[in-house]
């Protein structure tokens, strides 16, 4: 239990850096120029901006927190080793991937929301994408705020410009 605390405070405790800010900004411009075209070729992603902006404000600060802020914490946060501590190689990237892997499955298997969306392939590709890059970005940072922008970010644009709202409330 100490284990997970100390992971808790280490990643609320770490500021990211400029550099680490720009490393995520690149990542999210990466996932952006495969998922994009990917969603749209594919028939997943609708560009809309039908929606009202209060609706869109609600859903942003609402997904800070769930999705963004207790995914992360799961997620990354209590499944992968801080980069802070001493860890054999072999242990650590076996973290990392289980936790990839985790992520990824949770998504259908998502008890709090009912959608078949959460059951989609291109849906379940895009979400494991999303947590490649929010992987990368805490093992970077070893902050929690740098994959919680990251994801947030991805699930405000896809709620709301991408047809996520729709695929979500019908």
């Amino acid at each position: 239990m100490n284990l997970i605390l100390d992971r808790i405070l280490n990643s609320f405790s770490t500021v990211p850096t400029a550099e680490d800010w720009l490393y995520s900004v690149i990542l999210l411009v990466v996932y952006a120029a495969i998922a994009l075209p990917i969603g749209r070729k594919l028939n997943f992603l609708q560009f809309d901006m039908g929606l009202h902006p209060a609706i869109i404000l609600r859903m942003a600060m609402v997904a800070w927190i769930a999705p963004g802020l207790l995914e992360e914490l799961v997620w990354r946060v209590c499944l992968i080793p801080h980069p802070t501590e001493a860890i054999d190689p072999s242990i650590f990237w076996f973290w990392v991937i289980l936790s990839l892997c985790l992520f990824a499955i949770y998504h259908p298997l998502n008890f709090f929301v009912k959608h078949d969306t959460f059951k989609d392939p291109i849906f379940l590709l895009l979400a494991t994408l999303l947590g490649v890059i929010c992987t990368m970005s805490y093992l970077k940072s070893g902050s929690i705020w740098t994959p919680t922008f990251l994801h947030w970010a991805i699930i405000v644009v896809w709620l709301s410009f991408c047809g996520g709202y729709d695929k979500i409330h019908g």
